[in-house]
C-alpha cells in the first residue's frame, strides 16, 4: 500500500512504506498514513459495491423507486400510476399482484445490500481505527482487515444478487 507523508520538510506522496521507513520517518507517522491510505481505500471498495447495485442510467433508478413506492402502497396509489403498472404487468405476462410483489422483493433485497455495504465500510473503518499507530503489526493487521471485510461483502453481496436476480 502507498502512503503520504510529510518528513524533515520533505513531502513524500504515494510511496512504498519502506522508503520512507528507511528515511527514518517514526513509525507512528507511517502507521496514521497507512490508516489513512486504508481508509481512502475502503472508501474506494465501497463506492464499487454501491455502483454494482445502482443502475447504470438514472432515470431506470428513478423508474424503479417509484415502482417500489407503489409496490409498498398500492391501495394508496395514484390511479393513472397503477394502470401504467397494469401496462408493464401485461407486457411481461404477469398480473398486478405479481408484479407488484417482485418489485417489492426486488427493493428489499437492495435494501438489505445497501445498508450491508455501509454497515460493512463503517466496522471496517472502525477496526482500522483500533489499530495502535505505533503497532509494528500494522501492515498485516489492516491486511487480515481488509480480507475479512471483503470476504464478507463479496458472500452477501453475491447472495443479495442471486436473489435479486432469481425474482
Amino acid at each position: 500500500m502507498k502512503i503520504t507523508v510529510e518528513h524533515n520538510g520533505s513531502l513524500y506522496d504515494q510511496v512504498e512504506v519502506s522508503s520512507v521507513r528507511d528515511r527514518g520517518v517514526a513509525p507512528e507517522v507511517i502507521g496514521a498514513a497507512l490508516k489513512s491510505a486504508a481508509k481512502s481505500e475502503v472508501a474506494k471498495r465501497a463506492n464499487s459495491y454501491r455502483a454494482r447495485i445502482s443502475s447504470a442510467s438514472a432515470g431506470k433508478l428513478v423508474a424503479y423507486e417509484i415502482k417500489a413506492e407503489i409496490s409498498a402502497n398500492a391501495a394508496g396509489a395514484d390511479a393513472d400510476e397503477l394502470a401504467l403498472i397494469d401496462r408493464e404487468a401485461a407486457a411481461r405476462d404477469k398480473s398486478r399482484e405479481e408484479l407488484l410483489s417482485i418489485i417489492s422483493d426486488k427493493a428489499a433485497s437492495y435494501r438489505k445490500i445497501a445498508l450491508l455495504v455501509e454497515v460493512i465500510e463503517a466496522e471496517t473503518n472502525a477496526s482500522l481505527s483500533a489499530i495502535s499507530d505505533a503497532d509494528p503489526d500494522i501492515e498485516a493487521k489492516i491486511a487480515s482487515i481488509f480480507e475479512a471485510a471483503k470476504a464478507e461483502a463479496d458472500t452477501e453481496f453475491d447472495a443479495a444478487v442471486a436473489q435479486i436476480q432469481g425474482i
